[in-house]
């Protein structure tokens, strides 16, 4: 584990913590920073590995060593000082082998973007001008909560009488009730001494409404006098939103000719603007960044540079691959691969039978062999009670004040279902826009803008939701008659790419579920999941029986599948009957789920990338095997301005959506598709990993060499080693 952990450093940018702000240099001049701990030759050529870089290393990795691996101090700077001067030798042999084996290389910012290909270029520079702006942006949120900290409470003194809140805070939500029960006034005598009364109905002049954001002022008349309290509404919360593609991560494209590619301006160059300058902290935050620097005696250059050795690193890696192996060896070693594949899953499934439903649930994308049919995948689109709703229904939970049967319990909430409200979340909301420099395209926007929420174009895009509380059945019908749209399709993969594609937006638009939004999970749409794993009858599920019972009928149906094809049983998945118009759902003690099989792993009615079925017979998908052919990852369609549209009615502010057709996924007679996430084939898959590992063993293999060859070229100095270590250890 430890020898695992230690090739890691190899190939990761140590990238140093400054921009966090956190620096563990504690002898703070430039003179000690950039002492040499360790040297590096190559032919003519020298590198040093310096105090500074080394202290930044152990800041992102050193306590892991140290508290984790059970390494010494002095074991650990010894270590990360040779890893990265076994780097610093591997990045001089990288140049010379891509000079031409030539050491007429120099080791400057310009001599390494003179071995690499425009993009590669680009990529280095957006890579180190958005470390930039995310410490920017980072300090400018600091800043300006210092401020919000700083400004104090507003005081709701009148005099001896004034109002007070009972409750928790006097901030609100947009949309939220606010509750008289939740304020009293209070009065205080000559003496000091303070009493409190009940504010009842007739007490009230004046409850601010919770539409908009802003200061509001609650008005009491308390014998004859007017006394209010100042309350603050502001924007719910936006839901995560789905990235967008050029978040997607970043590979290089054989095909790209250099004319193709722009590179952007750094974030030094006099003409960049960054994504913040208008925030009035601005300043104050490229202040305190440099300074950041400073302290740890970095600078943009010297990230940037490291960024560029990155790139070549990886450059240097396809080229060992393209002059080691031709297509026609790769292609055999892929045929060897996929073999080996099937030979290991089915002696792995034969000796555990419980690892296959494992491995489903970790990455399916590698999977050769299915023992097992019957799973599949669902996205969850929850519509969840309301906090209010929730703390009603435990009433009648066993245990609750009111239980007097189960079957009463799911009754109520059967009944408080069909009483939720859905905020509807804006796909177009730009979380960083200032509404200083927005104008909504109607001039709808008025008062103090406080994003936007007073504009009456519900597409504004500094508004994070299109509407608030919209009746679930109305919301249902939405996502149904989109869903259709998209089922209407007569090829299909593209219909099934355009079902997936409706699931997506809609989880991005209404779900309240979490856990669809995991980065980190196999589970999560943003992620690289599929959504939730659904076991077949007979086996273990850890999902409530509603959710199960509704999952498993729609996995029997299809990919693709949100109904069951027929009412039969319908009650016992939520109170809809009428499928046509409306849609399955299942009801728990979270709310209303709606699911859409997003995945099946072994499907005898599978379609390939043409629309064509991809089993001939029954015996060959009995067989097992994941043909070549089979889609284990669905693309994206680019459908950014293509969606339904919303509108509100100008009389009665009533929100409506006008639903896609199945001409909406079209663009000139063909389907929109992304070119960042397209879909993925296990052959495809396959020859992306098996050509990954190759590239892998054939870069550890002369890595490796280097380093043996140049062993005498690498010198430690062990006793500033063992002094800077003494510094540190706490």
């Amino acid at each position: 584990m430890k020898k695992k952990f230690v090739a890691i450093l190899l190939v990761v940018l140590v990238l140093a913590t400054v921009f966090a702000g956190c620096d563990i240099i504690t002898k703070n001049d430039e003179r000690v920073s950039k002492k040499v701990l360790a040297t590096v030759s190559f032919g003519e050529h020298t590198d040093t590995v310096t105090r500074g870089d080394v202290l930044s290393s152990f800041n992102s990795y050193g306590y892991y060593y140290v508290y984790y691996y059970g390494y010494t101090y002095e074991e650990t700077f010894k270590l990360l000082t040779k890893s990265l001067a076994q780097r610093k030798l591997l990045v001089l042999y990288a140049k010379y082998y891509l000079n031409g084996k030539s050491m007429s290389f120099g080791n400057d910012i310009a001599s390494v973007e003179k071995l690499l290909h425009p993009q590669e270029v680009a990529h280095a520079v957006d890579a180190t001008n958005d470390s930039f702006e995310k410490s920017i942006k980072s300090i400018i949120e600091d800043l300006e909560k210092e401020a919000k900290a700083n400004k104090g409470s507003t005081t709701t003194d009148d005099g001896n009488v004034k109002v007070i809140s009972t409750a928790d805070s006097t901030e609100y939500k947009v949309g939220d009730v606010i509750d008289i029960s939740d304020f009293q006034i209070e009065i205080t005598n000559d003496k000091g001494e303070t009493e409190t009364k009940e504010i009842t109905s007739d007490m009230v002049k004046d409850v601010p409404s919770t539409a908009t954001t802003g200061k509001k002022k609650l008005v009491v008349t308390y014998e004859g006098k007017d006394y209010s309290i100042e309350l603050t509404v502001k924007s719910l919360d936006a839901r995560s939103q789905r990235p967008t593609e050029g978040e997607a991560d970043w590979t290089y494209d054989e095909t790209l000719g250099d004319g193709a590619v722009t590179i952007p301006l750094r974030w030094t160059d006099k003409d960049f603007v960054s994504e913040h300058k208008d925030s009035e902290y601005f300043e104050k935050a490229v202040a305190k960044l440099k300074k950041n620097l400073e302290t740890n005696y970095s600078n943009y250059d010297k990230f940037y540079k490291e960024q560029l050795e990155s790139v070549l690193l990886s450059h240097f890696q396809r080229q060992l691959l393209a002059d080691n192996f031709t297509s026609e060896q790769i292609a055999a070693e892929l045929s060897k691969k996929a073999a080996l594949e099937v030979a290991t899953d089915r002696e792995t499934y034969e000796k555990l039978a419980s690892q296959y439903a494992t491995d489903l649930g970790s990455d399916v994308t590698g999977i050769a062999v299915h023992p097992t049919e019957g799973y599949g995948y669902v996205y969850n689109i929850l519509l969840k009670f309301s906090d209010k709703q929730s703390a009603e229904l435990k009433k009648y939970a066993s245990g609750g004040a009111y239980f007097s049967s189960e079957e009463v319990y799911k009754q109520v909430r059967e009944m408080l279902a069909g009483e939720i409200t859905v905020n509807v979340s804006n796909l177009k909301y730009t979380k960083e826009l200032d509404c200083d420099k927005h104008t909504c395209d109607n001039e709808g926007c008025i008062g103090d803008c406080d994003k936007h929420a007073d504009c009456t174009d519900v597409n504004c895009t500094d508004r994070a939701y299109v509407a608030t509380d919209v009746p679930v059945q109305t919301v249902l019908s939405w996502i149904r008659s989109d869903l259709e749209a998209a089922a209407s399709i007569e090829n299909a993969y593209e219909r099934q790419m355009a079902t997936l594609e409706v699931a997506i937006e809609w989880l991005y638009r209404v779900n309240d579920d979490p856990g669809m939004f995991a980065t980190d999970t196999y589970n999560g749409v943003t992620g690289k999941g599929n959504g939730y794993l659904i076991t077949p009858e007979g086996e273990k599920s850890s999902y409530v029986d509603e959710f199960t019972a509704l999952g498993r009928a729609l996995v029997k149906k299809g990919l693709g599948s949100f109904d069951t094809g027929s009412t039969e049983n319908a009650s016992d998945f939520g109170f809809s009957t009428t499928p046509s118009e409306n849609i399955w759902y299942c009801i728990t003690d979270y709310g209303i789920h709606i699911m859409i099989v997003s995945f099946i792993p072994h499907d005898f009615a599978a379609f390939g990338l043409d629309g064509e079925k991809i089993f001939a017979n029954e015996e060959e998908f009995n067989a097992g095997e994941t043909p070549m052919d089979y889609i284990v990852k669905f693309g994206t369609l680019n459908m950014a301005d293509n969606y339904g549209t919303f509108s509100v009615d100008a009389e009665t502010g009533a929100v409506s959506y006008t639903g896609l057709t199945k001409e909406s996924f079209y663009k000139d007679g063909k389907l929109l598709a992304s070119e960042v996430n397209k879909s993925q084939t296990y052959g495809e898959k396959l020859a992306e990993t098996n050509k990954s590992n190759l590239t892998s063993d054939l870069y550890s293999r002369i890595s490796a060499n280097v380093f043996e060859e140049n062993a005498d070229s690498i010198k430690l100095d062990d006793k500033k080693l063992k002094k800077l270590a003494k510094e540190n250890e706490k």
